[in-house]
């Protein structure tokens, strides 16, 4: 599967106070830990992504990388 293709993980039910829980195969395959920070984005369909703050920071750290490379 590639990292483009979407992957079903279940469903996830909200709380009184606005929690879910992430399913354990979501979280074994993407790494995610108690304690990660979560971005919740809006998704390309109209939903909500959440995506682990790292796979932001990550991406930021190679984009100035190239950057300062260029120069």
């Amino acid at each position: 599967m590639s990292d483009l293709e979407v992957q079903f993980f279940g469903t996830v039910t909200v709380g009184e106070r606005g929690q879910i829980a992430i399913p354990q195969e979501a979280r074994e395959k993407f790494g995610i830990q108690p304690g990660d920070k979560m971005l919740v984005i809006s998704s390309l369909f109209g939903g909500v992504a959440i995506v682990p703050q790292k796979v932001l920071t990550d991406i930021l750290k190679q984009k100035f990388r190239e950057v300062l490379e260029g120069e």
